[in-house]
Order: C-alpha cells, then structure tokens, then sequence
C-alpha cells in the first residue's frame, strides 16, 4: 500500500480507422494516490495524434520502437499500453512531428528522437508538455534535431 501523496502514469497507443485513413492516437493516463487512498478512476489525456502524411513517414520507425519494447503487432482498431520510456519517447515525437511538412526535416527529427536517450526523451517530453511553455519547448527541439 502506497502512503502520502503520488501519482502513477501510464501510456497507451490506439490505432483508429477515420474517413479520411489510419490515425495513431498517444494517451497519457494518471492516478492519483492521496494520504495512501487511490482514485477510482484514472484521468486520460491525449498526447497527440499521427496521420496522413506525419504517420507515412514516421510509421516504420514507430513500428520498430514498438517491436523494440516487445509490443508485436497494432491491430487495426487496437490499443496497447507502453511502458513509461516508451510512451515519453512516442509522446515527443508525436508532438513535434505533426506541424512539419517537409519530408526531410520529418525524418532529420524521427532520427533525431530516435538518438535521444532515455533520459533526454524525458526532459524533452516534461518541456514539451509543460502548460504555458509547451509551444517553446516543442520549437526548440525541432530546432536542435533538424537544425532549422
């Protein structure tokens, strides 16, 4: 039993059919432990969505982190949860690929995130996600990965 106060994070990637094609969408879920009692229920939050061209380009990386981490296969209307290294990693790529449209700075920061260790994916997800500053904090690592 868990005592003060804490909160236990999770991800969890979907894969979801739309009109328009194939989306992945990135979940963080949290729950709160408070004085040794746990919420009922988790809180959800949508990290970010890759498709259309974002997901072409960055689908095979995607896929090979995955297998990397023992997941084998995305169903097509499947949901899988990640372990914590794995979603932060999944979760800044997410939220600084979507804005690009050029395929060569799309893949100069896929192999830029796919380099970052562990611990750098963390601090880039922290900056990436932080309310207020997260738009900077996205700008700056796409400036570092992709050198514009």
């Amino acid at each position: 039993m868990m005592t003060g106060n804490s909160t236990a994070r999770w991800f969890e990637l979907a894969v979801q059919q739309r009109h328009n094609g194939r989306e992945l969408v990135l979940w963080q879920w949290e729950r709160r432990v408070e004085n040794g009692r746990t919420s009922r229920r988790p809180r959800r939050q949508r990290v970010g969505v890759l498709a259309g061209r974002s997901l072409a380009v960055a689908e095979e990386d995607v896929r090979s982190l995955l297998g990397r981490n023992g997941v084998k296969e995305l169903e097509r209307h499947g949901r899988v949860q990640l372990t914590e290294p794995l979603g932060a990693r999944l979760g800044v790529l997410f939220l600084t690929l979507r804005p690009l449209r050029r395929v060569e700075r799309m893949v100069r920061l896929i192999e830029g995130v796919r380099r970052l260790a562990d611990e750098e994916a963390y601090y880039w997800y922290a900056q990436c996600t932080v309310p207020g500053r997260a738009a900077r904090g996205r700008r700056a690592l796409r400036i570092l990965l992709t050198g514009d």
